[in-house]
C-alpha cells in the first residue's frame, strides 16, 4: 500500500507507513478529498512517466543504522543494498568499510612520558642504545648524595618524577632533554623557566644566545663575526 504523505511503497497488511510512520488510508477513488497529495518534485519514491516504480530494496524505517554498520551487504551510508561490494545510490563501497576498519589506532601513552623513556624515532640496523647515570652530588662539599639514577635510552626526558619527586625546582613537564646521537650525548633545556646549566669541566662550543652563569650571575653570549 502506498503512503499517501511520501509514497512509500509497503507491504500489504501495513497500517503505518515504515517511512514516516504516517497512518496509511486506503484509496477510495470515488471521493477526492482521499487522495494523495501530489509531491512538489520527484524523488526516487515517485516514479517519473513513462519509467518503472523505483522500490527500495531495504526499508529504511526496519532497519537501524547501528544494523547497517554490521551487515556486509548493506550501505551503511544510505541503506540501499550492495551490488558486488558497491552502492549504486550514494557510491560507498565495500573497500572504503574496509580501510576504515583496519587503519592502525593511535594509542597516546602518558605514562611512557612521564618515565621520560618513550621512543621519539626508530632505531638504525645494529644501533644500541644509550645508557647513562646520574648521580645527585651536594653542593656544600661536592660529595654524592642519594642513590643514581639509571637511563636506557637514546632520548630521555628528564623531570620531576624521574629524577627528585621531592623537588618543586624541578618542573613535572619537561625540565630537559638528554639525547644520544652519533656517538655523542647532547643535553636541552626545556624547562619554562629556563633552569637547566652545565657546568664547564671541558671545552664547550657556545653560539649565539647561549647563556653563561658565572658565579651568580647570568651573561648572554652573542657571536660579533
Amino acid at each position: 500500500m502506498r503512503c499517501q504523505f511520501c509514497g512509500w511503497d509497503n507491504p500489504e497488511g501495513k497500517t503505518n507507513c515504515e517511512k514516516c510512520n504516517k497512518p496509511l488510508v486506503a484509496e477510495d477513488r470515488s471521493n477526492p478529498a482521499l487522495q494523495p497529495v501530489p509531491h512538489d518534485r520527484l524523488t526516487n519514491r515517485m516514479p517519473q512517466e513513462g519509467h518503472a516504480v523505483l522500490k527500495a530494496t531495504v526499508r529504511e524505517g526496519t532497519v537501524g543504522r547501528n544494523n547497517l554498520a554490521t551487515n556486509n551487504n548493506v550501505c551503511p551510508e544510505c541503506g540501499y543494498q550492495l551490488e558486488n561490494g558497491k552502492c549504486g545510490q550514494c557510491g560507498y563501497t565495500a573497500q572504503e568499510r574496509k580501510s576504515k576498519e583496519e587503519e592502525p589506532k593511535v594509542v597516546h601513552h602518558e605514562s611512557a612520558i612521564a618515565s621520560g623513556k618513550q621512543t621519539v624515532r626508530p632505531k638504525r640496523k645494529g644501533e644500541k642504545d644509550g645508557r647513562f647515570i646520574l648521580t645527585p652530588i651536594s653542593e656544600d662539599d661536592g660529595r654524592p648524595e642519594g642513590e643514581s639514577l639509571e637511563f636506557d635510552g637514546n632520548h630521555v626526558v628528564l623531570n620531576r618524577d624521574n629524577t627528585d619527586s621531592k623537588n618543586s625546582t624541578i618542573t613535572s613537564q619537561e625540565q630537559a632533554v638528554i639525547k644520544y646521537e652519533d656517538g655523542n650525548w647532547q643535553i636541552e633545556d626545556h624547562s619554562e623557566y629556563k633552569t637547566t646549566f652545565v657546568q664547564v669541566s671541558r671545552p664547550v662550543e657556545l653560539q649565539s644566545g647561549d647563556l653563561i652563569l658565572l658565579g651568580n650571575q647570568l651573561y648572554r653570549f652573542e657571536d660579533l663575526k
